[in-house]
């Protein structure tokens, strides 16, 4: 991206993000904002890297697995204590599409 980006796409990005912008001022703050981001990103991409190494991770951290261990669950009646709304020995959930 070459040019700056406009207040059309500054409110896309914040309609995109469900951010109410009230004002103006606030349409220009994140213009600025975003197009120095925008900007600081174009100068990363002019940096040779030819003759670097890829990096996978930044610090030579392994993982370390722990071993599975059977226990036992928790029992019914200690997992409905903290539920907020129930039918007989099912959890009731809003209604998802």
């Amino acid at each position: 991206m070459t040019e700056d980006l406009t207040d059309d796409d500054i409110k896309h990005v914040a309609w995109l993000a469900r951010i109410k912008l009230e004002s103006q001022e606030e349409i220009n703050e994140y213009k600025t904002t975003f197009n120095d981001i925008l900007r600081y990103f174009k100068k990363i991409n002019e940096i040779d890297t030819e003759k670097v190494r890829p990096t996978f991770h930044i610090s030579r951290s392994v993982n370390r697995f722990r071993e599975d261990e059977i226990k036992e669950s928790l029992k019914e009646d200690e997992i409905m204590q903290n539920v907020p709304k129930r039918k007989d020995k099912f959890i009731v959930s809003p209604r998802i599409i």
